[in-house]
């Protein structure tokens, strides 16, 4: 039993020693798509991320973004509301090769609605293409966009719209060796 603890233990110390984290900033222009679009076609944002890749083409992380929906005019002179979104995302990230990729990204998580006079939560992902550009070992652009949908338990609807990122992504430790160049 001991001799297994210590392989254990031995494993994880390697493994850490291995481990890099990238923090994520981007700046995003969103589009709405279906009901969610009628009244507000178009939104804009930012977010931060923190990322932990645990071998060099995998990641797991925490994504939290901010959108900013403005309503359109209606008929009549009627306005629909604004309405502001925070997502707060766990997410996964799967690069197609070691250099300068192409990556998969996948979301899952809450988010937080407020528009119209009231607040709510809804439940969704986003499934995404992206790619990260090497400037350095520690810097990378990252551009991507991600189809997303959540599903707002209030009101039973489902809003969905396809966030379009770019932004810089910073190796923060590890072995010194960066999977970007």
């Amino acid at each position: 039993m001991k001799i297994f603890f210590l392989t254990f233990v031995l494993l994880c110390l390697v493994n850490v020693a291995k481990a890099q984290f990238a923090l994520t900033a981007n700046g995003s222009g969103a589009y709405a798509l279906g009901d969610f679009g009628s009244n507000s076609p178009f939104g804009y944002g930012g977010g931060a991320g923190l990322h932990y890749f645990f071998q060099d083409q995998g990641a797991i992380g925490l994504n939290v973004n901010y959108f900013n929906f403005a309503g359109k005019e209606l008929i009549g002179g009627i306005k629909s509301p604004d309405t502001q979104m925070i997502a707060v995302t766990p997410s996964m990230m799967f690069l197609f090769f070691m250099d300068n990729s192409p990556y998969l990204t996948v979301d899952l998580g809450a988010y937080f609605l407020n528009g119209g006079g009231k607040s709510s939560v809804a439940g969704g992902g986003a499934v995404g293409l992206g790619y990260l550009y090497g400037f350095s070992d520690t810097i990378a652009l990252n551009i991507n966009a991600k189809y997303t949908a959540a599903y707002d338990f209030d009101t039973k609807s489902v809003g969905m719209f396809v966030p379009i990122n770019l932004g810089l992504l910073f190796i923060l430790g590890g072995t010194g060796q960066s999977q970007f160049r």
